[in-house]
């Protein structure tokens, strides 16, 4: 039980980080390349 409510808060804060920075660049850029870009630098910190 421990470890399911791991992942949640975990995934809260990912999705509002990886929220704020598309926001500008998504008008610009297509969130596709972004998402891909944040997922790598999230994915080796946590």
């Amino acid at each position: 039980m421990t470890r399911g409510k791991t992942p949640l808060p975990h995934k809260a804060k990912n999705g509002a980080q990886i929220r704020q920075p598309p926001t500008t660049p998504s008008r610009q850029k297509p969130t596709k390349p972004h998402d891909k870009g944040i997922s790598r630098h999230f994915i080796p910190r946590p």
